[in-house]
């Protein structure tokens, strides 16, 4: 036994891992036949006058046995360890002052469960953690509990992880809550169900991942193409003045030979190129042929209504921007609530923003609420990471055209906004249906009547006035 305890690497305790390294040296003494002695103790007799052969010997082997012990422990433990157990006599009493030091009393204990109980039950699974390396977090935290005295049984191991994963795994977490019977069900068997879900979302994601790559090198190898048998210019020398030539290199039939002949003109000079032929060539912008989207005129002004050139460029005078809220004569005559504002309007207070990235409708006027509930530490986060303080959440409310009063509900007072803000997503939690096409914005109601109609502005904006909207609070 000395021969394979000086070549045995022994597991070394450390301030963090004493559960750990007293299973390991539990096994490492049981294979020595040593436990039986750390666990019971050696006692050394007073006298040995009247022992018979077998009992000296049965005595030095248990002496044997124990000293072995008490040399592991010295080995197994660091500097600060040992000064604990140096004055130990015994490989009992060596454990007994480890044990006491580092597992500490009941109270130690109990102090320890609550901890560990707390850490249990906040573990979550990470979006970016696989489900082995979940369950393996999970089982450490469930292996200490057990070795401080907590009983817990594989069902409650089982609700635990189940609960606790993460929105990928939901329907499967259905699937085996109905399907299997959780009180007989093991770790072992529902971490390999969770794993082979896994691997098939995986195998999934990769092809999917393989299948926008091939598109993508099909899309580049036929622009490729397209330049090499459409947009080739050449270069001709003639024998005379301004003479014109073109030759399209690289561009070959299936023969060998070029698709299209070089000319000498009388005189000397240099041309561009002749042109291909775009007759098959569709624009995705206007769907005509003949032409690029790129060398498109199809582009409308925003300002004049014509098509050829930009806003930017045009030379009629800037038309005064509308913010609109335009209702057809029919539709008026139905009942809408809309109104038509074709002047400018400078007061923000009745500008509202239709905003699709907002999560509230926010204002930054306090006189226009109706009724307010004040907010503490509360705020909004802007794009740029910047963060404004929210005051409170009430009503607004405006004169319709009717002469009716409109509200708005769940508005958040924000002081520093001084734009006002309707949130597309909080309408459409309200039934509201929003409807982007041509330049213009469609609003209706659950019942699909139109509410709004709000042509896009010069800078991309949806702009509306309150005072069109209806008495059915948004």
């Amino acid at each position: 036994m000395a021969n394979v305890t000086g070549q045995m690497s022994l597991p070394r305790l450390t301030k963090a891992n004493y559960g750990n390294w007293s299973i390991q040296m539990k096994a490492l003494l049981g294979s020595q036949d040593a436990w039986e002695v750390v666990q019971e103790g050696f006692k050394e007799p007073t006298t040995t006058t009247g022992y018979t052969a077998s009992q000296t010997k049965a005595l030095k082997e248990a002496r044997s046995k124990d000293n072995a012990a008490l040399y592991m422990l010295f080995r197994a433990v660091d500097e600060s360890g040992f000064e604990k157990i140096a004055g130990a006599t015994t490989s009992k009493e060596a454990w007994d002052i480890l044990e006491k030091v580092f597992k500490g009393v009941n109270r130690v204990k109990q102090v320890r469960l609550q901890t560990l109980r707390c850490k249990l039950e906040g573990m979550k699974m990470r979006e970016s953690e696989s489900v082995s390396d979940y369950i393996t977090r999970v089982q450490a935290v469930v292996n200490q509990l057990i070795r401080n005295g907590e009983t817990l049984t594989d069902a409650r191991v089982l609700e635990k992880i189940l609960r606790s994963l993460t929105d990928n795994f939901e329907n499967v977490v259905c699937a085996i809550e109905e399907s299997k019977n959780l009180t007989t069900l093991t770790v072992d068997e529902l971490a390999g169900s969770l794993e082979a879900h896994e691997q098939r979302k995986k195998k999934k994601k990769e092809e999917t991942l393989e299948q926008a790559l091939q598109t993508k090198a099909s899309i580049k190898e036929e622009k490729v193409l397209y330049f090499q048998n459409f947009r080739g210019r050449g270069r001709g020398r003639g024998n005379g003045r301004g003479g014109q030539g073109g030759s399209h290199e690289g561009f070959y039939n299936e023969k060998g030979q070029s698709s299209q002949q070089n000319w000498r003109g009388r005189g000397r000079g240099r041309g561009r190129g002749s042109r291909s032929n775009y007759s098959n060539i569709e624009c995705y912008k206007c769907y005509k042929y003949g032409h690029y989207a790129k060398d498109c005129n199809s582009d409308k002004c925003y300002n004049c209504g014509k098509v050829g050139h930009f806003a930017k460029d045009c030379r009629v005078d800037k038309k005064v921007e509308e913010t609109t809220n335009l209702a057809l004569e029919d539709e008026a005559n139905e009942g809408f609530l809309l109104m038509a504002q074709n002047e400018v309007n400078d007061n923000n207070d009745t500008l509202w923003y239709l905003d699709s990235g907002a999560s509230n409708h926010m204002c930054g006027h306090e006189h226009l609420f109706k009724e307010m509930q004040k907010i503490e530490d509360g705020h909004v986060s802007f794009g740029d990471a910047s963060k404004v303080e929210v005051k409170g959440r009430g009503t607004i409310c405006y004169l319709q055209k009717d002469g009716l009063i409109g509200s708005i509900q769940d508005v958040y007072y924000v002081p520093d906004l001084k734009t006002n803000i309707l949130s597309m997503g909080q309408l459409t939690e309200k039934g509201y249906s929003v409807l982007l096409k041509d330049r213009v914005l469609h609003l209706k109601n659950k019942q699909g009547r139109l509410v709004a109609r709000v042509e896009m502005g010069r800078n991309r904006m949806y702009k509306l006035n309150l005072r069109s909207l209806q008495e059915k609070c948004l």
